[in-house]
């Protein structure tokens, strides 16, 4: 959890141009078991970190600071890619061996 808390304030400076200030915690957010990876959406300004005991995807405004939503990806969600381009999300399930795709996670609130 501290692991996904750290990793969510450095994507939050960055995605709100905040690389240069002095490191402040901006929230800490519950999210499922065993956060894993973390990736960042600048167009749409979510970020979304890989539950890999819950088998979840939890998708966080940052400009809100908030879990908008938790969405169940798969056994084992591990690593994930974010395409800002084409708003999808793609989450490697390791025990299972594929990828969940999100095709739509901007129509998310």
């Amino acid at each position: 959890m501290k692991l996904a808390t750290s990793l969510f304030t450095l994507a939050a400076a960055l995605c709100c141009n905040l690389a240069l200030a002095a490191p402040t915690t901006l929230a800490t957010l519950t999210l499922g078991e065993n956060t894993a990876g973390l990736g960042v959406d600048t167009v749409l300004r979510k970020a979304y970190v890989t539950n890999y005991d819950s088998g979840t995807l939890s998708v966080i405004d940052v400009d809100a600071l908030q879990v908008v939503a938790t969405i169940p990806v798969g056994e084992t969600p591990d690593g994930l890619a974010v395409n800002a381009r084409t708003g999808r999300v793609y989450v490697v399930n390791s025990n299972t061996d594929d990828v969940t795709v999100i095709t739509d996670p901007g129509g998310l609130p």
